[in-house]
Parts: C-alpha cells; sequence; structure tokens
C-alpha cells in the first residue's frame, strides 16, 4: 500500500465514524500484550477483536481492508472522565492485533464562539498532560477563523495536540466545521503502528 492509498485508508476510517453517529481472563500464555496505565479504555495492545470482545466492550465490523479489520464500537470498557463520547474506531491488524483507536465526541451543536468546543479541547488536553506528560507537539489558534470562510461540508478549524510515550503515539483534535458544528477526536496509536505503516507502504 503505498502512502496516497494509506491516507486513504484513514480518512475513510474517519468518514465510518462520523457516519456512526445517526475484566475477563486473558490465555496465560499471551504475552504479546502491553497491559499498562498508558493502555486506553482498558484495552491492551495486540488484543484480538475475540478478547475485547470479552472485556465488554461492543464491536460492529465496518471493513477490511489489506491486513487491517476496523470495528465500530459506542462502548470500550473505560470510558474517559470529562469528554461525551459518540463512537470509536478500532483498527486489527492480522499479525499485530489492535494497534489502533481512534475516539469521537459528541457532536457539538450551535457552537458559534467555539467556545464549548474549546472548552472540552483543553479539559481533555489537561487531563491527558496529566496521565501522559508534557506534549511532543501544539498546533492552536486563538480564535476560530470565521466559519462563513469556509466551504460547505469542510472542516475549517483545526487544533492539535500530540503526546507520545513508549507504547502510544497520541493526537488530541478539535475540529469545526461550517455551519458552528464542531467534534473532538483522541487517536492512540500502539507501538507496532510504525511497523504497519512501513509494511504497507513497501
Amino acid at each position: 500500500m503505498n502512502k496516497a492509498k494509506f491516507r486513504l485508508l484513514c480518512f475513510i476510517i474517519t468518514l465510518v465514524a462520523v457516519n456512526f453517529w445517526a475484566a475477563p481472563l486473558l490465555a496465560a500464555d499471551d504475552t504479546s500484550l502491553v497491559l499498562s496505565e498508558d493502555t486506553p479504555f482498558g484495552l491492551g495492545w495486540g488484543m484480538t477483536e475475540k478478547q475485547v470482545k470479552a472485556l465488554g466492550a461492543t464491536l460492529s465490523h465496518s471493513q477490511t481492508y489489506e491486513n487491517i479489520d476496523i470495528f465500530s464500537s459506542r462502548k470500550l470498557p473505560e470510558q474517559l472522565p470529562v469528554i461525551r463520547v459518540d463512537s470509536y474506531s478500532l483498527l486489527f491488524d492480522k499479525k499485530w492485533g489492535l494497534q489502533k483507536i481512534m475516539m469521537y465526541s459528541k457532536i457539538i451543536q450551535n457552537d458559534q464562539d467555539g467556545e464549548v468546543g474549546e472548552s472540552q479541547y483543553f479539559e481533555l488536553k489537561n487531563f491527558l498532560m496529566k496521565r501522559h506528560g508534557n506534549p511532543i507537539s501544539i498546533s492552536e489558534k486563538d480564535d476560530f477563523d470565521d466559519s462563513s470562510q469556509c466551504f460547505p461540508s469542510k472542516w475549517c478549524d483545526k487544533w492539535s495536540t500530540a503526546f507520545s510515550n513508549n507504547n502510544a503515539h497520541i493526537t488530541l483534535d478539535l475540529k469545526r466545521m461550517v455551519n458552528l458544528v464542531s467534534y473532538i477526536s483522541l487517536v492512540y496509536e500502539g507501538p507496532s503502528w510504525e511497523d504497519i505503516v512501513n509494511r504497507n507502504n513497501k
């Protein structure tokens, strides 16, 4: 898979999640899981779909793209305390198991000045800083752009903060669309995700 195709995959995953709006025992010899406080939503990197479901998560298969199975979910074992979550996308590699989780907040309607979305974004950012330390990158604006300058159906603002630890790369985004609609996304990429990207780009 080349880089263009892989970007398309990520775009398709986002569309799947947006359109989605409308502890049991593990095997004793399973050493592939990375279970720590850095593992998101009560899951472990390397888990299979069956193991995730055994933890009480609800999974609905969306599509398979090359070696990656993509599932949608509205419920995972642990919830974030500072955000109203609408849905998740979970990506399972056939070799490395669960390696990417994408969380999407409830849509924020009629947020003309961006205050509601901004408040939720910073609340979640502060929570992540307490858990993961200082960000590795921040891209934020003092004010939202005038939504009249945006084309219909195009995200016209994006605030982003990225974190990194031994087990994951984490990206928090606040996106705002024309018609005063915004939402927050939080993406966790597992320890083997870079290997998956490199493999698929060959």
